[in-house]
């Protein structure tokens, strides 16, 4: 939880993992109140970056579920 920070906080991605762990840290992120994302080599090695960075954005900007940000990343 952030609420007894004074300034926003914005989650850092991590070592490279897959899709669905990534996606999960974004989402329980946003759920214990981050304010975003600052998300690297998930992004940028990412087959698809694109989807990828979209997928991720419905998550931090829409309050959508892993799943459906997994259905974004299909192709």
């Amino acid at each position: 939880m952030t609420r007894g920070c004074p300034v926003p906080v914005v989650v850092a991605g991590g070592s490279k993992t897959d899709d669905r762990t990534t996606l999960e840290l974004i989402e329980g992120a946003m759920a214990g109140g981050a304010a975003g994302i600052s998300i690297g080599r998930n992004a940028f090695q990412h087959v698809t970056p694109d989807r990828f960075v979209r997928a991720a954005a419905c998550i931090v900007h829409h309050g959508k579920s892993v799943d459906e940000a997994l259905e974004i990343l299909k192709v």
